[in-house]
């Protein structure tokens, strides 16, 4: 009986640190997912903002210098560590 009970806290215990990791993967995974969903939606949303004032200054016969998103003022790509 207490070599039973023994044996039940045991695999209770493993089942218990077992499920704690299968949640903090899972948990891991869905948040990596949203934040790549919310990156892209803020990506999106820059070029549409870009997008509309370089459609303003032609419509007015302005030029339009503005770097594209995403690029420095030198014109290259910044990494995103570089990004504000």
């Amino acid at each position: 009986m207490v070599l039973a009970s023994m044996y039940e806290n045991r695999n209770r215990r493993r089942h218990i640190a077992q499920g704690r990791a299968e949640g903090l993967k899972e948990g891991r995974e869905q948040g990596i997912a949203e934040g790549k969903a919310i990156g892209r939606a803020e990506a999106h949303s820059a070029w549409r903002d870009w997008l509309r004032r370089k459609e303003i200054a032609v419509a007015n016969g302005q030029p339009f210098t503005e770097p594209t998103p995403g690029t420095n003022r030198s014109g290259s790509s910044a990494s995103p560590s570089q990004q504000p």
